[in-house]
């Protein structure tokens, strides 16, 4: 093994990518990542792609150590990802506050920006 193999979520990619250096140093591996929707990644897995580990959300990885793809007793929660919604400036305000208010502002709008969707 040359590289520590990762199948994870957008969200860490940046961290991964921060640490790829010092860990390369410290180990003498590499760090090979594939990241995009958490889902993706869970049906990379299933269908063979090799990973040492998976970061992908708790009920994800609840789902894959049931199917027996994860080691249930590797399970460990290593952090929170946030999710933020804003407007263009210029737009008028919008109140979030339950998925019914959400919904509502989604389907009003003319255009809906989300980073990476293809990642």
């Amino acid at each position: 093994m040359t590289a520590l193999r990762i199948l994870s979520g957008g969200a860490a990619r940046g961290l991964v990518a921060s640490l790829a250096p010092k860990f390369k140093v410290q180990t003498g591996f590499d760090i090979e990542g594939e990241f995009g929707a958490v889902g993706a990644m869970a049906d990379k897995l299933r269908s063979g792609t090799p990973a040492d580990i998976v970061v992908l959300t708790a009920a994800i990885i609840a789902k894959l150590a049931e199917e027996s793809w994860v080691v249930s007793t590797s399970i460990a929660d290593i952090g929170l990802v946030e999710t933020a919604i804003a407007v263009r400036i210029g737009d008028p305000l919008v109140a979030i506050a339950d998925a019914a208010t959400l919904r509502d502002a989604l389907l009003a709008a003319d255009a809906i920006f989300v980073p990476d969707m293809g990642a």
